[in-house]
């Protein structure tokens, strides 16, 4: 009875996720079926998690029947919008069809491995159910008191973070009323499933089917980065949004009738920056580069791209606006060594972080993921300084992201002194790592594969 009432919410909230994307990419026919049943999975689960937050911030409490109530009513208004413009509600090219009855059996193969590898650690990681998990707790029990979480007593669940993740959690035992550990389990199933889904969909219609089937595979064989996906933090939303905007991006700036795109892409960044202040950094790096693009794209109508971009991503911001008015402490968990005396920063700290930077490049625990990534790359600047090959700037937007955010990064932990940087790199670096591999691997796929397949 527990496992179908948590399903009758994921349910909601994929109902809630296609019927606002179907809308948004109504004119477009590329956008094909499968990507569009992987991203509704992980958009309806985000935008679940912001009328959480809005019961949270208009009834100071979780108010379930509210929650239920404007769930039910924007889907019955959207499937009215349907019915009444006579849009088909699915509608996928026949072409399609050989390729979900791929997946279908692959999925079912892997999906074993996987679900027994998240029971051996059913509670998640040390940050799951200290940060996380107990965030979700509080804000499914605390009743009025639920934002007693933000204290900034209650140091080790991060007071000041964002809480995107906690309010979908929240959601999913919200029918129970009853915080057991599958909820949290499944949420990163769903998400990490949906994640591999999206890449293998994208690298296919812009590239082949070998390169995609290739792309994913690195990622699904790597217990690693396996372990990272389903292990209940916060990465494995940061990984899927991020891939999404990306995704989005790529679809407005291929088209000049692809505004909406833009608008699911403000969508994206939005939730990434409620998920945790990493996502609101890639989110105003994404943004920033997204907007260079459409001054720079020749193909679009400039002006309804920027509105359609600042627009959304001003009113999905709404929520981590007032999340930090309201709610969010001070963070107790820095220091600026530029000006600090007692912790100043020093070179040798600078040279541990660059060096920890080569080292998580040898941990045997990637089984040789990253290298081949590194590999990836280098082929890719080979072919653009060597070759001349122009592949790399039609989604420049993505290594310029993660360029830019690992700058930022190195000089996160070279400034704050609170930690040694052995200690916060020993603990942070994979999961940085894992956020951005989809999208690096979906970058690399499209400048090594001939641009003249990209649909």
């Amino acid at each position: 009875m527990s496992f179908l009432l948590i399903g009758i919410q994921y349910l909601i909230s994929f109902c809630l996720g296609y019927l606002i994307l179907r809308i948004l990419i109504e004119k477009n026919t590329n956008f094909s079926i499968l990507l569009q049943f992987f991203i509704s999975i992980g958009l309806g689960l985000g935008l679940s998690g912001f009328l959480v937050f809005l019961s949270l911030v208009a009834l100071n409490q979780l108010q379930v029947h509210f929650v239920l109530f404007i769930h039910i009513l924007i889907i019955l208004s959207l499937s009215l919008y349907f019915i009444i413009k006579k849009i088909p509600i699915i509608r996928f090219d026949k072409k399609d069809t050989k390729y979900i009855f791929c997946i279908i059996p692959i999925i079912i193969a892997i999906l074993p491995f996987i679900i027994i590898e998240a029971q051996f650690n059913p509670f998640g990681g040390w940050d799951a159910w200290s940060i996380w998990n107990l965030k979700a707790k509080f804000i499914l029990l605390g009743k009025e008191n639920w934002s007693n979480i933000f204290k900034p007593s209650i140091l080790c669940s991060n007071p000041h973070y964002p809480i995107l993740l906690p309010c979908i959690n929240a959601w999913v035992w919200s029918t129970l009323n009853k915080p057991i550990p599958q909820g949290p389990m499944i949420t990163g199933l769903f998400f990490t499933f949906s994640l591999f889904g999206i890449l293998f969909e994208s690298l296919r219609k812009w590239t082949s089917t070998l390169w995609a089937a290739a792309g994913t595979l690195f990622l699904i064989s790597s217990p690693f980065f396996i372990k990272l996906a389903i292990n209940q933090y916060c990465d494995i939303i940061i990984g899927f949004y991020l891939l999404c905007s990306f995704i989005f991006i790529l679809y407005a700036t291929s088209s000049s009738n692809n505004h909406n795109f833009y608008i699911l892409c403000g969508i994206c960044l939005g939730l990434l920056s409620f998920s945790k202040n990493e996502g609101l950094v890639l989110a105003a790096l994404i943004g920033f580069w997204a907007l260079i693009g459409i001054v720079s794209n020749k193909k679009t109508n400039k002006i309804k791209s920027f509105i359609c971009l600042t627009v959304s991503s001003i009113v999905a911001l709404i929520p981590f606006t007032i999340f930090q008015l309201l709610y969010s402490s001070k963070d107790i968990t820095f220091i600026n060594g530029l000006t600090s005396t007692i912790k100043p920063v020093t070179l040798n700290r600078l040279k541990i972080i660059l060096f920890r930077f080569y080292l998580e490049f040898k941990q045997d625990s990637w089984n040789g993921l990253l290298i081949l990534i590194f590999i990836g790359v280098l082929i890719i600047l080979f072919k653009t300084i060597i070759k001349k090959n122009k592949s790399i700037f039609q989604s420049s937007i993505i290594p310029s992201t993660v360029l830019c955010y690992l700058i930022i990064i190195i000089a996160y932990y070279f400034t704050n002194t609170l930690l040694e940087p052995i200690w916060w790199m020993n603990n942070s670096l994979n999961r940085i790592l894992f956020t951005l591999i989809p999208s690096v691997v979906l970058w690399i796929g499209l400048c090594l594969e001939s641009s003249d397949n990209r649909k």
